[in-house]
């Protein structure tokens, strides 16, 4: 029995996916739970962490665009290449099956 190691480049990329998307979540819920809150005036932490939060979701939505587009070219590629394939499999003529039409 062979023992299969997983790549760790791979746990690596899933982990990395996992942080940005939690970070992503957490704080877009803190800005919808935090909207209406009493401001303290000038230095109010709670707006301090409300522009840290937007700053993070603007920065993050670049790398989430990025994985959406890659994922795109890829799906496309992939697509390509098995039309690619079935579009040999579909054209059966009559030199492709040898066919001789003199008798």
């Amino acid at each position: 029995m062979q023992i299969k190691h997983s790549n760790p480049c791979k746990l690596v990329a899933l982990l990395l996916f996992v942080c940005i998307m939690a970070t992503l979540l957490l704080s877009t819920s803190f800005i919808i739970f935090n909207t209406d809150h009493i401001c303290a005036g000038d230095g109010c932490k709670t707006c301090e962490q409300l522009e840290t939060c937007t700053n993070t979701i603007k920065k993050l939505s670049i790398s989430l665009y990025a994985f959406l587009f890659t994922a795109f070219a890829y799906a496309a590629l992939l697509l390509y290449t098995i039309l690619s394939l079935n579009y040999d499999k579909k054209e059966n003529t009559l030199v492709r099956l040898k066919v001789r039409l003199d008798i």
